[in-house]
């Protein structure tokens, strides 16, 4: 059974974490933040980004150097992947101030997905699909454009949206889901938004990925 053996990795990670300095803590939290996210459990991942995001210390030796707000943003993508955006929100709610133009395309971006992951029809897509539209024209969201527009077109499934992101972005990880060279994996994210009747007829809806 290989699940024992990460198992086992993961608890030995967890007690060296407990006795670590401040800058490993934050670095062994963020390993297992990016471990449980790649295992798909997604809770478990907001988890431990969010532990990490608190943890105020400078990078330890050969880890990787993100800030605070880098893994609040992991924190919520994880949250909205396993469907819970009221936790989402809360996270979102600490770099809301941000001075970081990035972040706050990536806070934009976020908010927007957790919104609909509260809608309950495709009546109620009007509104933030209008937003989204908006957003794909903004130079100051033009870093998360290849997500804005995949999930365009996965809510409408305008073929618009698909084609400009071959355009633009034809090596880009959503040119290849929405032309089916790559898949989705099953997140409740993208289970459950609601999507137009053209787009739940579009035979070459995802199927697999996750939220970013």
């Amino acid at each position: 059974d290989g699940s024992q053996p990460m198992a086992s990795i993961m608890q030995d990670v967890e007690r060296a974490a407990a006795t670590a300095s401040d800058s490993n803590k934050r670095a062994l939290y963020t390993f297992l933040g990016s471990l449980t996210e790649q295992l798909g459990e997604y809770e478990k991942a907001a988890t431990w980004y969010a532990r990490a995001a608190a943890i105020a210390a400078s990078p330890a030796p050969g880890a990787p150097a993100l800030t605070s707000e880098e893994l609040v943003l992991a924190a919520v993508r994880c949250s909205l992947s396993c469907g819970n955006n009221q936790q989402a929100d809360s996270y979102l709610a600490s770099i809301a101030s941000t001075s970081s133009e990035e972040t706050m395309a990536y806070y934009r971006l976020y908010k927007m997905w957790s919104w609909l992951c509260g809608i309950q029809s495709s009546q109620e897509l009007l509104e933030p699909v209008t937003v989204l539209k908006t957003y794909a024209t903004m130079d100051s969201m033009k870093i998360v454009r290849p997500p804005v527009y995949l999930t365009l077109w996965y809510l409408t499934g305008e073929s618009e949206w698909s084609k400009k992101l071959q355009a633009e972005y034809p090596k880009s990880a959503e040119t290849a889901l929405v032309t089916g060279v790559a898949h989705m994996l099953p997140t409740p994210f993208w289970f459950f938004l609601p999507r137009d009747e053209v787009a739940m007829n579009n035979t070459a809806s995802p199927t697999r990925s996750d939220v970013e």
